[in-house]
């Protein structure tokens, strides 16, 4: 267990127990996100 892990109460590591690993499609869609907010940052910062 990490360290930020030991101060989390114990239903909320039971929760991040039971949540398992991303499926690869939650994966892409997460990449696809932080793309995203890298082209609505560099949009909105104007470079």
């Amino acid at each position: 267990m990490s360290k930020w892990e030991d101060s989390l109460s114990p239903r909320i590591r039971e929760r991040l127990a039971q949540a398992g690993e991303l499926t690869s499609d939650e994966k892409q869609r997460m990449k696809d996100m932080e793309q995203l907010d890298v082209l609505v940052a560099e949009y909105f910062k104007g470079d």
